[in-house]
């Protein structure tokens, strides 16, 4: 699992209350644990969270709010996603693997992001091959996770 912990949340809101971050018209974060969970049913089977969860999501996602962050950027599930989580002011993009390719059942992508007035985003489709590994979180199932009910 991850945290981004209370240093960094601390420092978060520091630079949160300097006049670039405030004056500016889009705030962007980035993190690679995601900060909501999965919704149930994301990719090949039920997701997860063992190792993989931000253990101090909530936390996280209230200072994400507080700050005024527009937009929060992660990757770690191998999934493509643009949501705005409930309860959230701000959009979240989750992006695949460009090796691994996306457990969402998408190929491998990317999101491009255009700031102006408005915050655009478009889902990039690439044409390459994903490569499966042995043991990939998410693929297929095997005799251990039939007994775990997560199968």
């Amino acid at each position: 699992n991850g945290a981004v912990g209370p240093a960094q949340l601390a420092f978060l809101r520091e630079v949160a209350a300097r006049d670039p971050w405030r004056s500016a018209r889009h705030r962007l974060v980035l993190l690679h644990h995601h900060v909501v969970p999965l919704p149930h049913g994301v990719g090949r089977r039920a997701p997860s969270e063992i190792g993989m969860r931000l253990d101090d999501a909530r936390e996280g996602a209230s200072v994400l709010n507080e700050v005024g962050a527009t937009l929060v950027l992660h990757g770690h599930r191998h999934i493509s996603e643009e949501r705005r989580p409930a309860g959230c002011h701000f959009r979240l993009l989750a992006a695949p693997s460009l090796t691994l390719g996306c457990k969402s059942g998408q190929g491998p992508s990317f999101w491009r992001i255009e700031l102006g007035e408005r915050c655009h985003v478009d889902r990039v489709p690439l044409d390459v091959a994903a490569v499966e590994q042995e043991d990939d979180p998410g693929v297929g199932s095997s005799a251990a996770d039939e007994g775990s009910g997560e199968g």
